[in-house]
């Protein structure tokens, strides 16, 4: 065989293991084996649950206007299903506008200085008062109202009035604020829910009577005999840190650690949490962001949407949590824990670990502070004492005979309620002992505080 034929032989051959050498890179799939995401993009929710606003939302008071007779169911699981029900109540109407107009507002309702609104004894009527100033604008996230898209300015309300309007067979709705002289009518054209809230207003078996007492600004209905509740003792499970750091920092990774007289310190340079021991095995949880607050301070609609699609996001909502204070001048919400549908106070503990406590800026989240621990289903003793409260005419004697060194009028709201106890010698175990508590100053105390403030005064 001559060379040329050769070497033609051996170009053939290596051109056509070129070729395939070529196709088999261009078909060749290799198999990478599939990376995991960084386990802080997972571990993000903390075992709550999602909330919309009407669930975050309960009354102060619900209370039975039968003309110059007043009165609340005596069970407070009756009282919730009575409010979950009139969330549903369909409006037939909701006014576009606001009014003013005295000789249609004082047919239901009296402006009394200077308590603000108040029932007009001449009628039948069911108030609502809630702890705080709601948006009137967002009144179609709490009830079916089809007024998405009206707005009535700054208006708010912290009152409800369901009217029974025996002409027509129909109930008046007044939305009031004691803050404004304006309110917000609408109509619920309904035979069945006229006939419901009637049924109760004539009610002596389910009721307990109220009596009137005014403090100051402010008159509270109590009542007229002695309350039993029962003791509760509560099992805690602790909530994720991990899952906090991953919540609150862009970058968990970068985050370093410091551990310093038993509380836990974190910070990427920026931000900064930290963690302090409560009850034995459970933690307390501190965060702020100090460039968020280098911005403008938010409105009172955008700290509750703020605060609900954040804490939504991360199920945060780990026990029964209702909102306690707004204030627009710090851009501060505030969330206290509920038990059977009463409040928990724990005014003797700091922190406060009944509370979840946000600040809100315009560009962000500026401060956090909230229980690392949720409550557990499992009761610590299944045996439940009753205790027995006093009237609440005791409660206003008690009150007025310390009018030397308390001023009356600085008293906002009487409610009843848990107060918090912890015992050293039991580790994750909340003790709730039902008690009378005051909304004095803008903070609530035990009666308790106040009757040992009596004792003292007797003595010196």
């Amino acid at each position: 065989m001559k060379l040329e034929q050769i070497k033609s032989i051996v170009l053939f051959l290596l051109v056509s293991f070129s070729l395939l050498i070529t196709l088999a890179l261009w078909t060749y799939q290799p198999q990478f084996e599939e990376l995991e995401p960084p386990d802080y993009l997972e571990q993000t929710k903390l075992n709550g649950v999602e909330k919309t606003l009407k669930e975050l939302i309960y009354p102060e008071k619900v209370i039975f206007h039968n003309y110059n007779e007043h009165k609340q169911l005596t069970e407070k699981s009756d009282e919730i299903s009575f409010y979950k029900e009139m969330l549903e109540w369909d409006f037939s109407t909701i006014n576009p506008y606001l009014t003013s107009n005295e000789n249609v507002i004082n047919r239901y309702i009296n402006w009394e200085e200077p308590l603000g609104w108040v029932h007009d004894n001449r009628t039948q009527t069911v108030e609502i008062k809630f702890p705080v100033d709601i948006p009137i604008d967002l009144i179609h996230q709490m009830f079916s109202i089809d007024s998405e898209g009206t707005t009535w300015g700054n208006q708010t309300f912290n009152k409800l009035f369901y009217h029974l309007s025996q002409s027509d067979q129909e109930v008046e709705v007044i939305f009031s604020s004691d803050q404004h002289s304006e309110v917000l009518m609408g109509k619920i054209q309904s035979s069945q829910t006229y006939q419901r809230i009637a049924g109760l207003l004539n009610s002596e078996r389910l009721m307990v009577h109220m009596q009137r007492y005014n403090f100051g600004q402010h008159a509270i209905y109590l009542p007229n005999k002695e309350i039993n509740m029962p003791n509760h003792a509560l099992l805690t499970d602790s909530l994720s840190i991990e899952t906090m750091k991953n919540v609150l920092f862009k970058n968990p990774s970068l985050v370093e650690q410091t551990l310093l007289d038993q509380n836990t310190y974190y910070t990427d340079g920026t931000r900064a949490l930290s963690t302090e021991p409560v009850l034995r095995n459970d933690e307390y949880l501190e965060f702020v962001n100090p460039l968020s607050n280098e911005n403008g301070y938010s409105s009172t609609e955008d700290i509750i949407a703020n605060s609900i699609q954040f804490t939504n996001d991360h199920t945060g909502w780990t026990d029964d949590y209702k909102i306690d204070d707004i204030r627009d001048t710090m851009s501060m919400i505030k969330y206290r824990m509920y038990y059977d549908g009463y409040p928990i106070f724990d005014s003797n503990i700091d922190p406060s670990l009944t509370e979840m406590e946000q600040h809100w800026r315009s560009n962000g989240l500026y401060q956090l502070k909230r229980p690392l621990f949720k409550t557990s289903n499992t009761h610590f003793s299944s045996e439940e004492e009753y205790k027995t409260l006093p009237s609440g005419e005791m409660v206003f004697e008690t009150l007025q005979r310390l009018n030397e060194r308390i001023s009356l009028e600085l008293i906002e709201e009487v409610q009843l309620g848990y107060k918090l106890e912890i015992r050293s010698d039991i580790s994750n175990v909340l003790i709730l002992e039902p008690e009378w508590h005051i909304k004095y100053r803008n903070s609530w105390r035990p009666l308790s505080y106040f009757t040992d403030m009596l004792m003292n005064q007797g003595v010196e």
